[in-house]
C-alpha cells in the first residue's frame, strides 16, 4: 500500500476494488451478501468507542474463508502431496524446514 504521509496509508484506489470485485458482477445475491458484510465491519469502526477487535476478527476469517479459492491452497496442497510421497527436493525441504513442517 502506498502512503501519503509518513503515518497513514493511501486509500485503496478503485481500480482494485473494481478488480477485486469483478467476480460478481454475474452474482447479484452474493455481491449483496458481501456489501452487508463489509457494512457489518463499518458498524464495528463506528461504534463508540470503535471494535477494532471484532472487526479485525471478521476480516480474519474472510481472509480464512477466501483461502481454498486463491492458488496458495494449490501450492500448500501440492507441497502436502510431496511430502507424504516422500520425494520432496532440496529447495521443498528447505521450504518445509523453514515454515517448521515437520516430514
Amino acid at each position: 500500500m502506498v502512503k501519503n504521509s509518513e503515518s497513514e496509508p493511501a486509500p485503496i484506489e478503485t481500480e482494485a476494488w473494481e478488480i477485486a470485485f469483478k467476480p460478481y458482477a454475474t452474482d447479484t445475491d452474493a455481491a449483496y451478501d458481501l456489501a452487508r458484510r463489509l457494512m457489518e465491519v463499518k458498524r464495528y469502526l463506528k461504534t463508540k468507542p470503535p471494535n477494532v477487535t471484532l472487526a479485525m476478527e471478521a476480516l480474519d476469517e474472510a481472509c480464512e474463508i477466501l483461502f481454498p479459492f486463491t492458488e496458495f491452497r494449490k501450492v500448500a496442497f501440492d507441497l502436502y502431496l510431496t511430502a507424504i510421497d516422500g520425494h520432496p527436493t532440496r529447495a521443498e525441504e528447505n521450504l518445509m524446514e523453514s515454515l517448521g513442517i515437520k516430514y
